[in-house]
């Protein structure tokens, strides 16, 4: 029996209330991170009672830069510190052929 391998995201979504408590709002398994999918993972999760949301952390991904923009208006987006030094320490030059460690996203 041939099987195969497709390569797929599992996309976790966490919140942080203002009271400090922070809980898990969702998973969706996705083939694909474009701005279509996240806008629809937006809409979803406004739909089942997200509001007031302030600000977005996540990788640097134009797609969901994009949806945030048009489904949380008002929300701020920033960069996870993670994704930003493996960004940053990508174009650092190296001495020698020595590389830096870049971080492993956890």
């Amino acid at each position: 029996m041939a099987g195969r391998y497709k390569t797929k995201a599992l996309l976790t979504v966490a919140g942080i209330r203002e009271n400090g408590y922070r809980e898990i709002l969702g998973l969706k398994l996705a083939e694909n991170e474009g701005e279509d999918f996240w806008l629809e993972l937006s809409e979803a999760l406004k739909n089942h009672g997200l509001r007031r949301v302030k600000l977005v952390v996540s990788d640097g991904h134009k797609g969901i830069r994009a949806a945030v923009e048009k489904a949380f208006l008002g929300a701020s987006w920033r960069m996870c510190h993670v994704h930003f030094v493996r960004d940053v320490l990508r174009e650092v030059p190296t001495k020698d052929g020595r590389r830096y460690p870049i971080p492993a996203v956890s």
